[in-house]
C-alpha cells in the first residue's frame, strides 16, 4: 500500500465529517485555517488537485503550503501508528 493510498483512505472517511457541517470540498467562503491542513492533503490525494490550485483555493504562500503538508501528513501518521492502522516500517 503507498502512502497515498494510505492517505486517500483515511481521508475519504474524514469527509464524512467534513460534509455534515455543511462544507463542501469548494465552499462558496473562504475555508477556516483549522481546515487548511485537512483541506491540502484531502486535494492532494483524494481529489490529485495541483499544489498551485489548492494554494490559491486556500490563498496561501508555497512555502506555508508545504509547512501545513509537512505536519498533516506527520500528524496522519503518528495517528495511524497510534491506532495500529498501519505496521511500523523499519
Amino acid at each position: 500500500m503507498t502512502i497515498s493510498n494510505v492517505v486517500n483512505w483515511s481521508i475519504t472517511g474524514s469527509s464524512r465529517f467534513w460534509k455534515s457541517y455543511g462544507l463542501q470540498d469548494k465552499p462558496a467562503r473562504a475555508i477556516p485555517s483549522e481546515w487548511y491542513a485537512y483541506t491540502i492533503l484531502h486535494d492532494s490525494y483524494v481529489n490529485e488537485h495541483l499544489s498551485r490550485e489548492i494554494m490559491a483555493k486556500l490563498y496561501i504562500g508555497e512555502g506555508t503550503y508545504y509547512r501545513l503538508r509537512r505536519q498533516a501528513l506527520r500528524g496522519l501518521t503518528r495517528v495511524l501508528l497510534e491506532t495500529g492502522a498501519v505496521a511500523q516500517v523499519s
